[in-house]
């Protein structure tokens, strides 16, 4: 049964609801009530219902509040408004801010069970994703046997959704899927898919769709994710159509690996002609890579402009990297165009000077900043434009007083928190790694075994004491 929880200040409304309406027959029951969205709020946070209905005026804290509230803390919870019809407007308006829904009072059973049918749909694919979890691990330990138990036949299919989820796939006979980043859904498949078929599965919010034919000879199971997470960034370089199926040119990508190193030896002599001819190079190549040596190009910006290399290649290749050049630049021609003038930056230099600031008053200030928001993602351009220092300085003076760099202490300060929780607490492993702010379930799960030698359910099946800091607080 699913939990349903139910807010308004009429009280005879609460009952009406309770005992009019057949929970149980669709799939729910009621796990509480309140008459005010502040003890609502409260409640919900211990209770966790899956769904919540909710009137638009009560006391303390109204509908939408609480709906804003639910959302940021608990972004699957489905939240249904029931409005007066001098509300009415009000609530249309406010499905845009997260509100999945609303009922118009007088309530009628017939909605309210609509309502209950829709959801109750949601929540079982959700549930499905959920059981599916477990091919995370049968991937990340390249458990062959186990995989090709399920797909038996020659031939399977790995299908990455970015963006959103290609709900008409889910439904299809054979199909294995799970969340495995921010809008990132993996689907398995032993059935061949056109990309015509696949762009119609495609709903408006998916941006791009990777697909990649397993060989179960010779193919490592988290390569295939890997390759097929970057093919599903296909929309980002070129205008070609939201589907990839091909694989990308190895011979393209090592000569722009090979031109890239050369602008970075050229940067460093100050061989600014030599230099502008292989930025024209590197543009030519464009059409033929992939995201991927965007990232690349990405870190060889930052350690060009001093920043120590905090993160390897691989890491660079995860969600992070990715994410993070997709959601800053709307193109890979765009993001090119910011990479040229990075450069052309470090090759004619303007003459300034670095800010003065104390040092311990600085990096007391840098490490209370990092522990209040450990859960978000924070790069080191943010701390230098929110102390207003630079960026190579503050790295180096973080480290000489810390030990580590600041991306290395936000990491220490995530796998903390992700132990306490394992050790203390039910959520399943996912949940964890969101609530430590990692959106990809599989790079959290690779950065926890890089940081302890473990992976978190192993570290959960031990009971492994929580680990202890490792840096100087």
């Amino acid at each position: 049964m699913f939990k349903v929880f139910l807010a308004d200040d009429e009280p005879y409304i609460l009952e009406a609801l309770k005992i009019g309406i057949p929970w149980e027959k669709y799939g729910f029951t009621v796990c509480g009530t309140a008459g005010d969205g502040q003890s609502a709020f409260e409640t919900i946070v211990k209770l966790r219902p899956d769904l919540v209905f909710t009137d638009i005026k009560m006391p303390c804290s109204d509908g939408l509040e609480l709906t804003s509230r639910i959302k940021e803390r608990f972004p699957e919870t489905i939240c249904i408004i029931i409005s007066g019809y001098a509300e009415f407007e009000y609530a249309r308006t406010a499905i845009s801010f997260g509100v999945d829904g609303y009922s118009l009072k007088p309530i009628e059973e017939e909605e309210i069970i609509e309502h209950l049918r829709k959801s109750n749909e949601l929540l079982m694919n959700r549930s499905k994703a959920k059981t599916n979890e477990y091919f995370l691990d049968v991937i990340e330990n390249n458990d062959k046997g186990t995989f090709n138990e399920k797909f038996a036949s020659d031939k399977t299919w790995f299908i990455l959704s970015n963006g959103g989820r290609m709900t008409a796939l889910e439904h299809r006979s054979g199909v294995i899927y799970c969340k495995i980043a921010k809008k990132q859904w993996l689907y398995l498949t032993d059935a061949p898919y056109s990309e015509e078929s696949l762009d119609k599965f495609a709903g408006e919010e998916v941006l791009g769709v990777g697909v990649l034919e397993y060989d179960r000879h010779t193919s490592e199971l988290a390569a295939c994710v890997n390759e097929v997470v970057i093919r599903s960034y296909g929309y980002f370089m070129t205008a070609r159509g939201r589907v990839r199926l091909a694989q990308y040119n190895e011979n393209e990508i090592r000569r722009y690996q090979w031109t890239l190193g050369y602008l970075a030896q050229q940067v460093q002599h100050k061989d600014a002609a030599a230099a502008e001819q292989t930025l024209k190079a590197l543009s030519a190549m464009m059409e033929t890579v992939s995201i991927a040596e965007m990232t690349r190009s990405f870190r060889v910006l930052e350690v060009l402009s001093g920043h120590e290399a905090e993160n390897t290649d691989d890491e660079c290749l995860a969600e992070g990297g990715m994410s993070l050049l997709a959601e800053k630049w709307e193109s890979g021609r765009a993001f090119l165009a910011y990479f040229q003038e990075a450069i052309r930056s470090l090759l004619y230099p303007a003459s300034s000077k670095a800010a003065r600031y104390p040092a311990n008053a600085l990096i007391s200030d840098v490490l209370f900043y990092l522990r209040e928001h450990s859960k978000e993602t924070i790069k080191l351009d943010d701390l230098s434009a929110r102390f207003h220092i630079n960026q190579a300085y503050l790295s180096k003076l973080f480290k000489k007083e810390i030990g580590v760099t600041p991306a290395k202490y936000m990491t220490q300060l995530k796998m903390e928190k992700a132990c306490s929780l394992l050790a203390g607490t039910n959520l399943s492993i996912n949940d964890v790694a969101q609530e430590v702010g990692y959106e990809d379930y599989l790079y959290f799960r690779k950065v926890f075994k890089n940081t302890l030698g473990i992976t978190p359910s192993a570290f959960r099946g031990k009971q492994i004491p929580p680990m202890k800091s490792l840096v100087k607080l």
